[in-house]
């Protein structure tokens, strides 16, 4: 019969503490739920914050189907008030460009690559002929380093606001130089965050060395790296890469480490060779 197959009015939700037993549980209008717990959730009980580890399922679309979700929370500390001058930046650099993510869409449930939001763009292949873009940022990187090192960390950052012209890549071309044992993932993502980059796509080739970019229909626009560092298997994947790199007028640039190779300039290879052990 009809109502039968009605749905639940309200969600079923148990709340457990990470590594802890059941906090409480209730059942709670839709309304007052989500849609999804894939960007990073809080929320507040027992007069504290707490932090959504683990929603199971992730989307409201499907605890609506069963009436019940399992939520894995973990204890904030309280905020503290810092002193913008004891703030220092992990990084010397990072992309004007925030990582752009496409509404409506999800990562939940697909193989991804999931970036830190400061990783974007941070090793990425540019034209040759625009190097003048290139060496005007290392230039204001460089001046980070010099003057603004402080312990561990950078009292500022230099943000790239630098546009190249977009590339130019066919996506059977870079799938060919990437070599039929790489393995393709369903997208990118960011974390803590929902949604998918716009055209995304990313690559782990055999030599650990790994990919990703955006294309607009069947040409890859943004070719970046997220792994430059290969191991002692697959050297055909970089040579392939670098064949890549000079028919389309590519170099490769790791802005954080200051670092270049072009193809054929004789530091391709050690461009994407593993650093030196420490001790």
């Amino acid at each position: 019969m009809w109502w039968l197959s009605r749905k639940p009015v309200t969600v079923h939700v148990e709340f457990y503490e990470d590594g802890g037993g059941i906090l409480g549980q209730g059942d709670f209008p839709p309304e007052r739920l989500p849609e999804s717990f894939e960007a990073e959730t809080t929320l507040e009980m027992m007069e504290q914050k707490w932090l959504v580890m683990r929603a199971d399922p992730l989307t409201k679309a499907e605890f609506m189907r069963t009436g019940k979700l399992r939520l894995v929370l973990k204890k904030m500390p309280p905020v503290q008030k810092i002193s913008p001058h004891d703030i220092l930046f992990s990084l010397p650099t990072i992309s004007g460009e925030w990582p752009p993510l496409e509404s409506g869409t999800s990562k939940a449930n697909k193989n991804v690559l999931e970036l830190h939001e400061d990783d974007w763009r941070q090793i990425e292949f540019v034209p040759i002929a625009e190097r003048g873009l290139t060496d005007e940022c290392l230039k204001g990187i460089a001046e980070i380093w010099e003057k603004q090192r402080q312990g561990p960390g950078f009292k500022t950052c230099y943000p790239r606001e630098v546009t190249y012209s977009p590339l130019r890549i066919p996506l059977a071309e870079l799938r060919l130089a990437a070599g039929a044992r790489a393995t393709w993932l369903e997208g990118i993502g960011i974390q803590r965050s929902a949604g998918l980059v716009p055209g995304g796509f990313a690559l782990q080739m055999l030599s650990s060395v790994a990919l990703y970019g955006q294309v607009q229909g069947d040409v890859v626009v943004r070719l970046c790296v997220h792994n430059r560092w290969r191991n002692n298997v697959g050297a055909e994947d970089l040579e392939g890469l670098e064949a890549l790199a000079e028919r389309h007028g590519l170099e490769v640039v790791d802005w954080c480490r200051m670092e270049r190779a072009a193809a054929g300039d004789g530091g391709w290879a050690e461009f994407f060779c593993p650093p030196p052990a420490t001790t």
